[in-house]
């Protein structure tokens, strides 16, 4: 429990947006899934290599998690918005290689309202015609848009 709460002083000192998965995949895909992120994980520090030099106390990324519930952590530790951008980039393709292996993006926490590539997360996990089923049952459930206004989708 503690890899967290390090992980995030570690991303405070550098002032930019930590950036973590919380996506699980089926038990067959689990290694493969395993190694990709660490190959994005590696994939980060070589771009950050180009730029300016790693600290020594930033370690680029981890990747620690739920491994009996197939559900890693990669968390990347950009330094400044290049980093970051570089990073949101990773999470789309990352989502869109969880998705295509049968797995979810929202494990433990939610997708939440970010964008990503002008998109929410949810369109990521079920597309846009999952996005207009939910907006039509939320629709027939709360005609007047009075549950939980502008959260998950918005009418």
């Amino acid at each position: 429990h503690w890899v967290p709460e390090y992980i995030i002083g570690l991303n405070r000192a550098f002032g930019q947006s930590l950036v973590v998965t919380d996506y699980s995949v089926p038990e067959q895909h689990y290694k493969e899934f395993f190694d990709y992120l660490i190959d994005v994980g590696e994939g980060f520090i070589n771009f950050q290599e180009s730029g300016k030099p790693l600290a020594t106390e930033n370690p680029g990324y981890s990747l620690f998690g739920h491994a009996g519930d197939c559900h890693p952590h990669l968390t990347m530790l950009p330094r400044n918005k290049k980093e970051a951008d570089y990073c949101q980039q990773k999470l789309i393709e990352i989502m869109e290689k969880t998705v295509q292996l049968g797995g979810s993006i929202a494990s433990e926490h939610g997708l939440g309202k970010k964008l990503f590539g002008g998109k929410i997360a949810f369109y990521y996990q079920y597309g846009q015609t999952g996005i207009e089923e939910v907006i039509g049952m939320k629709h027939a459930i709360d005609p007047k848009g009075i549950m939980c206004p502008d959260n998950l989708i918005r009418l």
